[in-house]
């Protein structure tokens, strides 16, 4: 299974935790079907690429955490 990209808008730090926006995390929910635990890649065209983890859902929100830095594929 190819593992999941999202574009968000917030600044990404290691370790941090990232609240998503009601849109981002409904999509995430209902159209991609991940849940609490499941891994997808971020991006905010700035700091390169992350990996994130599902932390928890509360009422279409969705909070990602534990980043790490992926290498870039593209030039």
């Amino acid at each position: 299974m190819p593992l999941k990209r999202l574009y968000v808008a917030e600044r990404l730090a290691a370790g941090a935790e990232l609240q998503l926006a009601e849109d981002a995390a409904r999509y995430l929910g209902r159209v991609l079907r991940l849940r609490v635990g499941d891994t997808l890649n971020i991006l905010n065209g700035d700091e390169g690429e992350w990996t994130a983890t599902i932390s928890r859902f509360a009422k279409d929100r969705e909070s990602l955490a534990d980043q790490e830095v992926v290498a870039n594929a593209t030039e």
